[in-house]
């Protein structure tokens, strides 16, 4: 027998818009010495270790994880991550005579000779001339490094002496681009490579260059996105309902603002709505009511977006999974189900985050 029930408001609470990032010393690992690299096996000093990098024995290449950063996100986060291209990268050593007689003879570093200077904010992030808004952070080892006017420092590779004639360095991250003031909206070419310090120590001295090392970036052409989801706090009322079949379906829309149709079109690829909420079920496909005493048991609500299409709460919506004929405008469904429901209130919540891929 069917019977009626009453409902309170599907709220749909403060929907956040958040980006979410969306990754120990150094491991010096031995390996097969190349018996080519140094070009040079008399060198010694700066020159004592080189590495097989397809640029030359005196470079190192570093992948920009991800292109599309956001402007917007709170001074101090962290835009992308940096990473060894490959996820490691291989350095073999000339042996230095003068090991072990003197322990130190043959240790090798390199740091880095620009981009020392520490913003304000933090000490740990480097400011880069010319480039606004950006910093980076360096690591070592998983261990961050600070940014001073030391020559060799902040130092991201140590090679303790000669003892090292081969070995492999992956730690991760690399390093970390940094919002540190505003960052203009548009396309920003990060700088291609930046000098490294080398200092190479012989019995009781060491020898340094800003001259012979190279770090080179890749992925350098990056994009910074201003678009964000309009200012969104909906209730949606399914009223006073009759448990049954029938599933009863409300409209609603988000809306993305603060860019043009130009940078909405760069942008729509690389985000995607999330989901977040405690009542979310394990397989994503629904959202379920509240479990209060007086609520109705076994009502669910499930989404779909304006094509019928479902959605997978847990795996999220793609941006560019709907056309519309307003660009800046995605169209959903909320599916109220209460075939199997018990009478009682409907009340439940789910938050929306706007997230880069």
């Amino acid at each position: 027998m069917k019977r009626k029930f009453p409902t309170k408001n599907l709220h749909s609470t403060l929907l956040v818009l958040a980006l979410l990032v969306a990754i120990n010393g150094v491991l010096i690992m031995p390996f097969n010495a190349n018996a080519s690299v140094p070009s040079n096996p008399n060198w010694q000093g700066p020159y004592r270790c080189a590495t097989t990098d397809p640029g030359g024995e005196h470079n190192l290449h570093a992948v920009i994880q991800n292109s599309v950063i956001d402007p917007n996100l709170p001074i101090g986060s962290v835009l992308t991550t940096i990473e060894m291209q490959g996820g490691s990268w291989d350095f073999y050593c000339n042996p230095d005579s003068d090991y072990p007689t003197y322990a130190i003879a043959g240790k090798w570093d390199l740091g880095i000779a620009e981009w020392k200077t520490p913003w304000i904010g933090d000490a740990t992030v480097c400011q880069i001339p010319g480039l606004s808004g950006i910093g980076i952070r360096y690591y070592n080892g998983g261990t961050a490094r600070q940014c001073t006017a030391s020559a060799v420092n902040p130092s991201i590779i140590t090679i303790a002496n000669a003892s090292f004639l081969s070995g492999s360095v992956n730690f991760s991250p690399f390093a970390e681009l940094v919002r540190i003031g505003t960052i203009p909206v548009g396309s920003i070419t990060f700088p291609s490579s930046t000098n490294l310090y080398v200092r190479g120590y012989g019995t009781w001295q060491y020898s340094a260059s800003a001259n012979i090392w190279d770090l080179i970036f890749t992925n350098t052409a990056l994009e910074a996105q201003s678009c964000s989801m309009l200012a969104f706090n909906q209730t949606i009322d399914f009223g006073v309902l009759v448990s049954s079949n029938d599933v009863i379906s409300k409209a609603f829309d988000i809306w993305l603002t603060s860019c043009s149709a130009a940078e909405l079109t760069a942008f729509k690829p690389n985000a995607k709505l999330s989901f977040a909420s405690t009542r979310i079920s394990p397989d994503g496909s629904k959202l379920n009511n509240c479990d209060d005493s007086d609520c109705a048991i076994g009502a669910y609500i499930s989404f779909e977006d304006h094509e019928g299409d479902s959605i997978n709460l847990n795996s999220g919506y793609l941006l560019n999974a709907q056309s519309n004929t307003s660009e800046d405008k995605l169209s959903f469904n909320a599916n109220l189900h209460t075939d199997s429901t018990s009478g009682g209130k409907i009340e439940t919540s789910i938050t929306l985050v706007l997230e880069y891929l």
